[in-house]
């Protein structure tokens, strides 16, 4: 697993002049019949309801466009990272993008969000979000989680 924010490789930095977002974790797994990648985007919302409502107004709209725009830009970085790392050899950057652009393999997107839903009136449920977030992905993947604590996925351990 990759923190993605902390990477030190070019592509973060050329985002970081342009305070461009990404996911905060990229995954990977290979076994003899499948390769995978995961993105995992950790939001906490908690604490600031006020401006989160602006956020989760219409079934979490712009929340649903800002994970996208995370993944977009978190592909990107990759094929960037891949292409500024080929003569330094950086493998794990050249597995992801092997991943990335084989439409055989699989691509995961966990959405962990941390948010006080109960106390904002108007807030979708998890469930909505993941719909919407499904529906804005569905050219990339099928495969979207959104979680929390308080619904857990089985395979994933926060600590």
């Amino acid at each position: 697993m990759i923190d993605y924010d902390k990477s030190s490789s070019d592509y973060t930095k050329y985002f970081q002049n342009d305070n461009v977002t990404a996911v905060d974790f990229v995954a990977s797994k290979t076994t003899n019949t499948n390769k995978q990648i995961m993105f995992i985007k950790v939001k906490d919302m908690r604490g600031n309801e006020e401006n989160n409502k602006k956020k989760l107004r219409n079934s979490a709209e712009v929340l649903t466009i800002t994970i996208a725009k995370n993944i977009r830009n978190t592909f990107y970085g990759i094929i960037l990272g891949c292409r500024k790392t080929i003569a330094t050899n950086n493998t794990e950057w050249k597995k992801l993008n092997e991943i990335l652009v084989d439409a055989n393999n699989d691509i995961k997107v966990v959405l962990w969000l941390e948010a006080n839903l109960s106390v904002i009136p108007t807030a979708p449920t998890l469930h909505s979000i993941n719909r919407k977030l499904k529906t804005k992905l569905s050219k990339l993947t099928n495969f979207v989680i959104v979680s929390n604590r308080n619904n857990p996925i089985a395979t994933i351990t926060v600590t």
